[in-house]
């Protein structure tokens, strides 16, 4: 009878540590999906005060976090939750961060190595 319990109890142990472990798997990839209005370029933040709630600085990154690029809104507020707003950044971010990949190349191109 011991040893039927002590099997119940092992079986039952593995159960639960399995089904938890595929839990942990399923919130981890959750947690890593990406909006599909992301851009895979770089990344965008928008800086605000409450003195001046109607100007807004919105700053470009690429994935590097380098800032390529800045823009000032003034006279509205940006909202966020919208989509049309989120894809106009998208597509300000992915034209900036190009933009800026071909100044620095073109700059690279540039350069005279002298000895």
């Amino acid at each position: 009878m011991k040893k039927i319990i002590a099997t119940t109890v092992i079986i039952l142990s593995f159960i639960s540590v399995t089904s938890f472990a595929q839990d942990t798997e399923e919130a981890t990839s959750t947690l890593l999906r990406t909006p599909h209005w992301t851009s895979n370029k770089g990344y965008w933040v928008i800086k605000s005060t409450l003195s001046a709630p109607t100007e807004q600085t919105v700053l470009f990154y690429n994935n590097n976090h380098i800032l390529v690029f800045e823009q000032t809104v003034s006279g509205k507020i940006l909202n966020i939750n919208k989509r049309r707003v989120k894809k106009q950044l998208e597509k300000t971010l992915d034209a900036s961060v190009i933009a800026w990949e071909n100044k620095r190349d073109s700059m690279q191109s540039n350069l005279v190595y002298t000895k």
